[in-house]
């Protein structure tokens, strides 16, 4: 059994990973479990700057997607 211990999805600067994209790679990589983090929760850029609150998106909505995705 394979467990990915450390897997991102969101849209955020130069990163973009979807949960279907995480599904489609488990499955390429026969991978039974993951655990996944979303990148939209991030406050700060790349140079650590703290970006507009209108950019941010809220923990509780960042946490809601999580627990929906491993729900699904």
């Amino acid at each position: 059994m394979i467990i990915d211990t450390h897997v991102h999805i969101g849209d955020q600067f130069d990163f973009y990973m979807t949960e279907e994209m995480v599904l489609k790679a488990m499955k390429k990589y026969n991978i039974a479990y993951a655990i996944v983090s979303n990148a939209d929760a991030v406050e700060v850029d790349h140079e650590q700057k703290l970006i507009p609150k209108c950019a941010q998106i809220s923990q509780e909505d960042n946490l809601t997607r999580i627990l929906d995705f491993a729900k699904a």
